[in-house]
């Protein structure tokens, strides 16, 4: 699920954030997919996962969502795909989550 992603990469989102600088102040991001929604709080440097989103979170295909979460391309041209809402305040966010990476899937580096 949605969630259980999300927790599972809670330790490396509030990594990227750290780095970036973020973790000082509390925020929040919400997303939304085809198959749920979520929120990230962060909150002491720490990302928790919360059931559902409010109106301010990115609208995100989940195979966009999927591109992002392994780097496999940038917040920047996601956000430029059709069926992709992400508001201009959570973009400095979602460019600290998802850099772009080096990213290779055997057989499934197909997109």
């Amino acid at each position: 699920s949605l969630g259980e992603t999300f927790r599972g990469s809670a330790g490396e989102c509030s990594r990227r954030l750290r780095a970036a600088g973020m973790d000082r102040k509390p925020l929040t991001a919400g997303f939304v997919t085809e198959i749920g929604a979520v929120t990230l709080l962060v909150r002491r440097g720490r990302v928790a996962v919360a059931k559902g989103a409010g109106a301010g979170a990115a609208r995100i295909p989940q195979s966009v969502l999927f591109q992002l979460l392994l780097g496999h391309r940038s917040v920047d041209d996601a956000a430029a795909e059709d069926g992709v809402r992400m508001p201009k305040p959570l973009l400095p966010v979602l460019r600290a989550l998802f850099p772009p990476g080096f990213p290779y899937l055997w057989r499934t580096d197909r997109f």
